[in-house]
């Protein structure tokens, strides 16, 4: 070290001892700023993926005609109530129509220890069918849709202690009203996802159909369900039908980019909107799909966003897909 260098770093140390109180300040604020610089961040970012649909399984959320965002927060994240229900030959319709892989129903409306309790059908934990981020069972096994056997999610079984072979009584509501007489067995608890799935009760939709105090008005008509007869499809309803579909991006064999669905909802016509983001595009126009699904056939609307940083966004429309055509030169035909 040369003389002038050691002189300055003698001139340093000696300032940062006669203002030792200043430079710890200092360097204190240097950091919290930077820590909360990152904490913002990370927050930002970890509410993004908690608030997006892509935090699950499906790719767009069916339901009755009303508010699209109670729909996605009853349905998606277990909050809110639920905005109404869907006949049974509803879910059945879209679940044979072209393009879509999976249609899960939703029936809700119990609690149990301020969880909300879902009915749903085993499909609900198929990799196979819904892909990597389907919920899988840590212990025990998914539940018998024949038998009163539930699935806790990992936040349910780590704030109630439940754990595979622990008994439930549903109560009627989400806050935790009357007590229904049907006990449930747990027989499997999830493994974490981070994401509102854990904080559910699963058990089979049938269950649902059937717990004591349950209506079905599928047929525009009350419907009480008897333990020892089967319920009719047609007064059977859902609350929601959560849809996983063959994307664009599948269907058209275009080069591979994670695609995610915004939301879907039902119409006064059955009408279902889904909206995708492709990822394909420039990013200061990046490519759109508009999804309709209706009973004269489905239509692909392909748009990009005009200014898509600026505070108005302008749809302008680039091309229109029929879906039976798209998916036929897909398969080769």
């Amino acid at each position: 070290m040369s003389a002038r260098s050691y002189s300055l770093w003698l001139l340093a140390r000696r300032s940062l001892r006669q203002h030792a109180l200043s430079t710890t300040v200092t360097a204190l604020s240097l950091a919290l700023a930077s820590g909360l610089v990152m904490a913002v961040l990370a927050i930002g970012a970890q509410s993004r993926t908690a608030f997006t649909i892509e935090s699950t399984p499906f790719d767009a959320v069916l339901g009755a005609r009303g508010s699209q965002l109670q729909l996605v927060l009853n349905s998606v994240f277990h909050l809110e109530t639920s905005p109404g229900n869907l006949p049974w030959r509803t879910y059945e319709e879209v679940s044979e129509r072209p393009g879509v892989r999976a249609a899960i129903p939703y029936a809700v409306g119990d609690s149990w220890r301020g969880f909300r309790v879902v009915g749903t059908d085993t499909r609900m934990f198929d990799a196979e069918l819904l892909g990597a981020r389907t919920p899988c069972v840590a212990s025990g096994r998914v539940f018998d849709e024949t038998l009163r056997e539930a699935v806790v999610g990992s936040f349910v079984a780590a704030r109630t202690g439940a754990r595979v072979g622990s008994e439930i009584h549903p109560s009627h509501g989400v806050d935790e009203g009357h007590e229904h007489d049907e006990d449930y067995v747990v027989v499997g608890v999830l493994a974490p996802t981070n994401t509102p799935l854990d904080r559910c009760v699963w058990i089979p939709i049938e269950g649902m159909f059937r717990m004591e105090g349950h209506v079905l008005r599928g047929s525009g008509e009350e419907y009480h369900a008897e333990h020892d007869e089967e319920i009719p499809d047609e007064v059977k309803e859902v609350s929601a039908v959560l849809l996983a579909a063959l994307t664009i991006i599948q269907a058209g064999r275009l080069p591979f980019n994670a695609a995610y669905a915004g939301t879907a909802n039902q119409g006064g016509q059955g009408t279902s909107i889904v909206t995708i983001d492709s990822g394909l595009g420039p990013k200061e126009r990046p490519y759109e799909l508009l999804w309709v699904l209706d009973g004269r056939g489905e239509m692909v609307f392909v748009y990009y966003m005009e200014n898509a940083n600026a505070g108005e966004k302008a749809l302008l429309l680039r091309q229109v897909i029929f879906l039976p055509d798209l998916f036929r030169k897909a398969r080769g035909g």
